[in-house]
């Protein structure tokens, strides 16, 4: 029986001016006006090597138990505790804790499921850790056309590239899920919050994605992945 595990990754792209100068020359190297360098700089957070993952949930849709590891000090980790429909565990620590607490976790699943985590969760997840010196303790499979050991939602619902993309949030108001970015926003005002360190909002952010993501797999593995393998 398979053990499914569903996790999502927050990330915040280091400051500009951290960045070396000749990092900062090729990542402008094609943009030629203030609007596009301002362009450039907002999309450091979608870059392993001009950023790094602040929060990692992962949710057992089994048990309703989830652990989410966030940035921060260990003496000033959250309580435990139930949190509506869900039972959350914490780890905090900085970066490179949160990464090893991940690749200790991530053994114990043999089918994980994301939205857009081929695209990005993944391979941020692994060059993060490349970076960090850290080795993992599995492959995080970002093979196309494949549901095993990895579902993406995001590509299931494309069909594998052959119709539109569309967010999560369009998912779950399509499909009558209550809509992750309702109280926080998009993705876009991570960085904000991080930087007002505000990191219990990141954490509730991440959950509500979570939860979000757990709801579109049970439809998804209800109306289409449940045909899928048959003849």
């Amino acid at each position: 029986m398979p053990t499914k595990v569903i996790f999502d990754i927050e990330t915040v792209g280091l400051n500009w001016d951290s960045l070396s100068e000749d990092t900062r020359a090729y990542l402008l190297k094609y943009a030629e006006t203030e609007q596009e360098v301002e362009k450039t700089k907002s999309h450091l957070p979608l870059w392993a090597p001009t950023s790094k993952a602040v929060v990692i949930g992962l949710l057992n849709p089994a048990t309703h138990r989830a652990m989410i590891l966030s940035e921060g000090p260990p003496q000033q980790t959250p309580a435990d505790g139930q949190r509506g429909e869900i039972f959350v565990s914490h780890f905090r620590g900085d970066e490179a804790a949160i990464l090893r607490k991940f690749w200790q976790l991530i053994p114990n699943y043999n089918h994980y499921i994301t939205f857009n985590g081929k695209g990005f969760d993944c391979p941020f997840i692994m060059l993060r850790s490349l970076i960090l010196g850290i080795t993992p303790t599995r492959s995080l499979d970002t093979r196309r056309y494949s549901i095993y050991p990895h579902c993406d939602l995001l590509e299931v619902l494309t069909f594998f590239g052959a119709s539109r993309k569309f967010t999560l949030q369009f998912w779950c108001q399509t499909l009558g899920i209550e809509d992750p970015k309702a109280k926080f926003g998009d993705g876009s005002r991570v960085q904000e919050a991080y930087q007002d360190g505000r990191i219990g909002d990141l954490i509730d952010y991440n959950l509500a994605d979570l939860l979000a993501t757990a709801r579109l797999y049970q439809l998804v593995n209800e109306h289409l992945l449940s045909i899928w393998d048959k003849k």
